[in-house]
């Protein structure tokens, strides 16, 4: 597969994989910006359509992130159109 280049630059995250190289700190910096933000894994993961397990995972650094995963759930996470669905309730907090 053919690096990712931008303006004749290899993407310097995935190296044109479209995966990122260190999934456990990208998770890492998902999770902090979700909980900054006083949101529930689960909530995080319904506005995202993704399992609360398969969020979980990624936070863990047990998967690894792809670019769609971080644009679904960085968005679910500040509340962007395209990554937010039903409101959050309170027993999503």
């Amino acid at each position: 597969m053919k690096p990712a280049v931008i303006d004749d630059l290899e993407c310097p995250r995935c190296g044109g994989s479209g995966r990122i190289a260190n999934p456990a700190a990208t998770g890492a910096l998902f999770r902090g910006a979700r909980l900054a933000q006083g949101l529930s894994l689960r909530a995080v993961a319904r506005r995202a359509r993704f399992s609360a397990a398969y969020v979980s995972d990624l936070e863990r650094g047990r998967r690894a992130w792809t670019l769609a995963a971080q644009l679904r759930i960085g968005r679910a996470i500040s509340g962007m159109p395209g990554g937010s669905a039903p409101r959050e309730t309170p027993e999503d907090r």
